[in-house]
């Protein structure tokens, strides 16, 4: 940096140093010049323009401007200036391309004026060598999520025409290749489709976008900057599938350019939560009272998705319930009977070994009931041996039936009956009997009801 300040002073000193010195020579003739377009792009080699008042205070004479140097200064040729007349000429310099190939930046050189009769009057000229990529200057516009189209600025920085550039764009939102022309200090705008697909997953923030340039032979790059712009969107859909199975389908789609945090939430009781299955896991689970609530909280970068699917079974709640409501049907039908008719058998031992029951019928009343009479079947294989705890009232030997009559049986009231069975025949394995039955009268009303079956195990003696 120090070296580029002291070289720098040096040149303009110097500069300064040859001007003056060429003002103080002592000549017939006096030159100033005024540099209206100084600046020539390397690579498209222009001229410079120059305007130069040549005052002639000698005698007439034609004058000629040139340089020593690779370097043409237009017209060439002598023109001339009278005595006491000053005349204007606009001269278009012209560095050569072996001089343009070796400088960039600021050259200096050396012209000179010169008349047939007069001496040569030594001047210095200033060129700005600016190379093609410093005289353009590419802006991309910001680029949004929604944007389809890509914006490049490009600006003429010189005072100079520039036709004919092809250039190459590459980028992760766009790339295209195009000719340009643009005047003196002006500016084109050019137009690229962007790829869609590349704006799901790029996370926002400025990238480079590559410049390639080409003019003729030459080619040159250099690196500009698009901004995408900063965009939070997250879309979310659901749906739902099945009566029995029951499948609810939450999404959450992260559409826009920066990492994006998503929570979902499912809400089970403790009955549902046992016939549910969840995918993905979730991330914690909150318990409140008997219900769960099931959280899955995610970060999800630009394009990802979470998808949560909560499948609940209600096949096997829907069975518990209906067998619940059927075991409460007949405990509801069971408790409101107003009497309850019990039967048991247990094994009686005889004198020669035969097979014999006790049959025990238990009656009781939960209200207060009349005309009650109690009905019990002898199994066909069975005979009753004639001995009771209390003699049947009746006996139907044809349907093999057994009759006890009771008159009223008050609330809470509880009588029990019982007859002996006996087979002469051996009897193995289960042995069952029919059930019996209760008929009585309630509030004017006939009802009925019956026992439980009973079963007896007979196992064979060894």
């Amino acid at each position: 940096m120090e070296r580029k300040v002291l070289a720098s002073a040096i040149f303009t000193i110097g500069l300064i140093f040859f001007s003056a010195l060429a003002a103080a020579q002592s000549l017939d003739f006096t030159v100033k010049k005024e540099a209206l377009q100084n600046v020539i792009v390397k690579e498209i080699g222009n001229s410079a323009s120059y305007k130069f008042e040549i005052t002639n205070n000698g005698d007439d004479d034609y004058f000629r401007i040139y340089s020593l140097l690779s370097v043409s200064i237009e017209p060439s040729e002598q023109f001339l200036i009278k005595h006491g007349e000053t005349k204007e000429v606009v001269a278009e310099v012209r560095p050569s391309k072996a001089l343009l190939d070796r400088n960039e930046g600021n050259f200096v050189f050396e012209y000179q004026v010169k008349g047939i009769n007069t001496e040569i009057w030594r001047d210095f000229l200033q060129l700005k060598i600016v190379p093609l990529k410093q005289a353009l200057e590419f802006v991309v516009d910001d680029i949004s999520k929604t944007d389809t189209q890509a914006t490049v600025r490009v600006r003429n920085k010189v005072d100079v025409p520039i036709e004919g550039v092809r250039v190459h764009f590459n980028s992760v939102f766009f790339s295209g290749e195009k000719e340009v022309s643009v005047g003196p200090k002006g500016e084109v705008v050019l137009h690229f489709p962007i790829k869609s697909s590349k704006l799901e997953s790029v996370v926002f923030g400025p990238y480079l976008v590559q410049i390639d340039i080409s003019y003729g032979e030459s080619k040159s790059s250099l690196d500009g900057v698009v901004n995408y712009v900063a965009s939070q969107n997250v879309k979310t859909i659901g749906w739902k599938e099945g009566t029995f199975v029951k499948k609810v389908v939450i999404e959450k789609h992260n559409i826009g350019n920066t990492p994006a945090r998503v929570v979902v939430r499912a809400r089970k009781n403790a009955l549902v939560q046992l016939f549910t299955t969840l995918s993905p896991q979730p991330t914690y689970a909150q318990k409140n009272g008997f219900s769960t609530t099931y959280i899955w909280d995610e970060v999800l970068a630009p394009g990802e998705k979470l998808q949560v699917v909560v499948t609940t079974n209600y096949v096997f709640p829907i069975l518990i319930i209906f067998l619940l409501v059927i075991i409460a049907a007949a405990l509801t039908a069971y408790f409101r009977k107003s009497v309850t008719l019990t039967k048991s058998v247990s094994f009686v031992k005889t004198k020669k070994g035969e097979f014999a029951l006790k049959v025990s019928l238990q009656v009781k009343a939960r209200s207060t009931v009349e005309k009650v009479q109690i009905i019990d079947t002898i199994p066909a294989m069975a005979k009753l041996y004639e001995k009771y705890g209390k003699k049947p009232d009746r006996i139907d030997h044809k349907t093999r039936r057994l009759y006890w009559n009771i008159d009223k049986l008050v609330a809470g009231e509880e009588r029990i009956y019982s007859y002996i069975i006996y087979s002469k025949l051996g009897v193995v394995g289960k042995f069952e009997l029919p059930p019996a039955s209760a008929v009585y009268e309630r509030d004017d009303k006939i009802e009925e009801v019956q026992s439980n079956k009973v079963f007896f195990i007979a196992e064979k003696e060894a």
